[in-house]
């Protein structure tokens, strides 16, 4: 909302909303295997 111009344009919004929900989908699929990798390497860490 910091910029009225894509805000008050309904078609704007939308493509931009469409990009940030892209977006937010893939951090979320990166983060997920950050968080896979990270816990593989405490059990390694845990195991030596």
């Amino acid at each position: 909302m910091a910029k009225p111009d894509v805000y008050g344009d309904f078609n704007k919004l939308s493509g931009c909303q469409q990009q940030f929900d892209k977006l937010a989908s893939t951090l979320h699929e990166a983060n997920m295997k950050w968080e896979k990798i990270m816990l593989e390497v405490d059990e390694l860490e845990a195991a030596s």
